[in-house]
C-alpha cells in the first residue's frame, strides 16, 4: 500500500501520536464552543478557571484556603495581556506569568489582608497539569476581524495555547510553513494567539523544524534525538517519520514542561529556544555537578 503523505493524513498521524503521549483531544466544534464561538478568544478560559482553582491553594496560619473566584478571574484576565508594546514584549510578559505566577491578595478570615503567589502551570508536579491538543484553530485576524487564520495543531496547557504547528504535505517544502508561522505574527494578522505561544514547529513526514515566537526562517532548526526506539512501542502500522520524531522528542509532556521552564529565554527581548546540543550539554554538566556535589 502506498503511504498516504497529504496534509490532512500527516495532521491526523500528528494527534494520534500526541494523544498516545497523554494529550486529550477536542475537536474543532469544541474549541470553538470553549470559546463560545469567539474565534478572538484563543485562551480555554473555562478550562483555565478550573484548573486555576484546582492547583492553587495557600497557607496561613496552619489552615489551606483556596483563592476567591474573584482572584481566580482577575488571574485569567491578567494572563490575557495587551499586545500594546508588540508581540515580543508581551510574549515575555505572558511567559513570566507562566514561568513565576502572579501575586494576589486575599482577605483572611480574621480580617487580615495578604498577599500569596497563584500560578498557571505546575511545573513540579506534572500530573497537576491538563494538556490539550486540536486541530484546525481558527483566529479572527487583527485587521479584518470577519477574516479568519487556521492553525493546522494548537496544543494548550491548562487551558493556555503553548504550541503550534502548521504541516504540509510531502510535496510542499516545510519553508512554506515557517513563513506562514512568520507571518501570522504580523501585527495585522494573529499576534494575539502567538503573544502566548512557547514553541512553534512546522512539518512534513520529511522534514520537520522547530523554533520560538519571533524568530526568523534561519533559526528555525531540526532536532536529532534519536527515538525511534521509543517510537516504535507508539506509532504502529505506518512508518516513522522526522515530524513523529520531532513530536516525540520535544512534546511530550515532561520534556516540554522542561524546555518551556529552563531551554528558552529572552535575551535583549529576543526570545531564544536551545538547539538539541546545547540541551544535552547543560543536561550532562548537570549531572556532572550534581554527581560532584553528591
Amino acid at each position: 500500500m502506498i503511504p498516504d503523505h497529504s496534509e490532512n493524513k500527516i495532521q491526523q498521524n500528528c494527534l494520534n501520536l500526541l494523544q498516545k503521549l497523554g494529550y486529550k483531544f477536542i475537536d474543532r466544534k469544541e474549541n470553538l464552543s470553549l470559546r463560545n464561538d469567539n474565534t478572538k478568544e484563543v485562551l480555554l478560559k473555562e478550562i483555565l478557571l478550573k484548573k486555576l482553582d484546582e492547583i492553587n491553594k495557600f497557607e496561613y496560619k496552619g489552615k489551606i484556603y483556596k483563592f476567591s473566584k474573584k482572584n481566580l478571574q482577575k488571574a485569567v484576565d491578567d494572563l490575557d495581556a495587551d499586545l500594546n508594546e508588540g508581540l515580543n514584549i508581551t510574549n515575555k510578559t505572558i511567559t513570566n506569568k507562566l514561568l513565576f505566577g502572579e501575586s494576589y491578595e486575599e482577605v483572611l478570615p480574621d480580617g487580615t489582608k495578604r498577599s500569596f503567589s497563584l500560578k498557571y502551570i505546575d511545573f513540579e508536579n506534572l500530573e497537576n497539569n491538563d494538556f490539550y491538543a486540536t486541530e484546525e484553530f481558527i483566529v479572527s485576524k487583527m485587521d479584518q476581524p470577519t477574516k479568519n487564520r487556521r492553525v493546522d495543531i494548537a496544543l494548550f496547557i491548562n487551558g493556555i495555547p503553548i504550541v503550534i504547528a502548521e504541516l504540509k504535505n510531502s510535496c510542499v517544502n516545510v519553508n512554506n510553513g515557517i513563513n506562514q508561522i512568520i507571518d501570522e505574527q504580523k501585527s495585522s494578522e494573529i499576534p494575539h494567539l502567538y503573544k502566548f505561544i512557547q514553541l512553534t514547529i512546522a512539518g512534513n513526514s520529511s522534514v520537520a523544524k522547530y523554533a520560538t515566537v519571533g524568530a526568523d526562517k534561519k533559526f528555525y532548526s531540526i532536532w536529532k534525538e534519536d527515538v525511534s526506539k521509543e517510537l516504535e512501542s507508539v506509532v504502529k502500522n505506518r512508518n516513522i517519520t522526522n515530524l513523529d520524531r520531532l513530536i516525540f522528542s520535544l512534546l511530550r509532556k515532561e520534556r516540554l514542561l522542561e524546555i518551556i521552564e529552563n531551554f528558552i529565554i529572552f535575551d535583549a527581548n529576543v526570545k531564544k529556544i536551545c538547539r538539541y546540543p546545547q540541551y544535552f550539554a547543560i543536561k550532562n554538566i548537570l549531572k556532572r555537578v550534581k554527581n560532584m556535589i553528591g
